[in-house]
């Protein structure tokens, strides 16, 4: 019998434009006195992502989601493994749109020593949602953490699980989920107004709201489509505004933010964008997190150097040849170019800071749209190099 499960959110819904290798950031630090113990973070696509073991095999790249509700394991990984069915479910996002799946039961489970014991997880076509090659093929829930905490800290991009449960709630930084879910959740204040929002570590964006909440806040214009997301079993339209305002979260605040909404979205929910500059602290024991602005000078050097973004273009076709560092929300920096690449024949440079892409300014593209336009041919893109612009012409042969 089929039964529906409690649904995925938008997690697996990575817009499926871009394919980023999954780089860790070195071997974990030895067990604290209280128990704690760093483990190493990947990356895939600004989404954190650990190395798991089932029953001694592996390990395997699973993205870590507080997003989550149920954790999700890749038909073929399950079926490589011998998983067996426990039932037939479905499952999907909020936003819309399910496809079937089998819960299995995970022996042993183990992310780079922290041993969860056994687990659940449903298994779907996972690799179709978020691509091929090195991408990750899991996701796991962050409640399966249950009885410990989990510390990100986002700018040194390292992950810690401690034994030490956070303490009471002051309202301040350590704050009760203000949602009945299981997900961390948290109220922000936007422009005045309050959201209870998820905090969602495998989203990309900055701060995603429902698209009726746009009708009550002062944006720089009405919201515009922005690109498409590719969910479990949907596809929906990404919209994004500029709120005329401050957005708040706790002790910190940032002026004037880029903020999607979406119409299918029952909640809101706050990504990575927001979180690449905090430090988070999840305890889904006593449903509490804290959220706290990082602090940049404890950066060590490795942790100093900007993750890369690599463009592939899809079904193996050719790539520029071109790299970038950071989010690709951000600044648009070059960070390298290959030899021989169609990127070094159109002239472009490492340390080019891309200025516009065919005419629109990067400031004013969403994400997406920035990827969409680095996958066309030709490309006009114009750089600031050496306080100059220059205008280039990249073509795909």
């Amino acid at each position: 019998m089929k039964t529906k499960s409690g649904f995925l959110r938008a997690v697996l819904l990575l817009p499926a434009l871009l394919a980023v290798g999954c780089a860790f950031s070195g071997a974990p630090r030895a067990e604290g006195s209280d128990g704690s113990k760093d483990v190493p973070l990947g990356d895939f696509h600004g989404r954190p992502v650990v190395d798991v073991t089932i029953a001694g095999q592996g390990p395997f790249k699973f993205i870590l989601d507080t997003g989550a509700d149920v954790s999700v394991i890749d038909h073929a990984l399950a079926e490589r493994l011998e998983l067996k069915t426990i039932a037939e479910e479905e499952i999907g996002s909020p936003l819309g749109g399910t496809v079937p799946a089998q819960r299995k039961r995970l022996s042993e489970v183990d992310v780079s020593g922290v041993s969860l014991g056994d687990i659940e997880a449903l298994a779907i076509d996972l690799v179709s949602v978020i691509g091929g090659g090195d991408a990750p093929v899991g996701v796991l829930a962050s409640a399966t953490f249950e009885g410990r905490s989990l510390i990100f800290d986002f700018v040194q991009w390292r992950l810690t699980v401690s034994e030490e449960l956070l303490p009471d709630a002051n309202g301040v930084d350590v704050v009760e989920f203000c949602s009945t879910s299981g997900k961390p959740s948290l109220n922000v204040d936007v422009a005045g107004q309050r959201h209870c929002v998820n905090l969602d570590t495998g989203s990309p964006s900055l701060l995603v709201l429902p698209l009726a909440a746009a009708e009550s806040l002062s944006l720089d214009a009405e919201p515009a489509v922005r690109g498409r997301a590719r969910l479990v079993g949907a596809e929906v339209e990404i919209l994004g505004a500029r709120l005329e305002g401050k957005l708040r979260v706790g002790g910190m605040s940032l002026e004037n933010p880029q903020l999607t909404f979406m119409e299918t979205a029952p909640v809101g929910n706050l990504g990575q964008s927001f979180l690449r500059q905090a430090e988070l602290t999840v305890d889904h024991t006593n449903r509490r997190l804290r959220v706290r602005a990082a602090d940049p000078g404890e950066q060590t050097a490795a942790a100093a150097e900007p993750r890369v973004r690599r463009m592939v273009m899809p079904g193996g076709k050719k790539r520029y040849g071109m790299r970038f560092r950071g989010s690709m929300e951000a600044d648009l920096v070059v960070a390298s170019v290959d030899p021989g690449s169609p990127a070094e024949a159109g002239g472009l440079h490492a340390g080019d800071r891309v200025l516009a892409l065919n005419g629109k300014a990067v400031a004013e593209l969403g994400m997406s749209e920035r990827i969409e336009a680095l996958r066309g041919s030709p490309l006009r893109i114009s750089v600031q190099r050496d306080g100059e612009e220059h205008e280039l012409d990249l073509r795909l042969e």
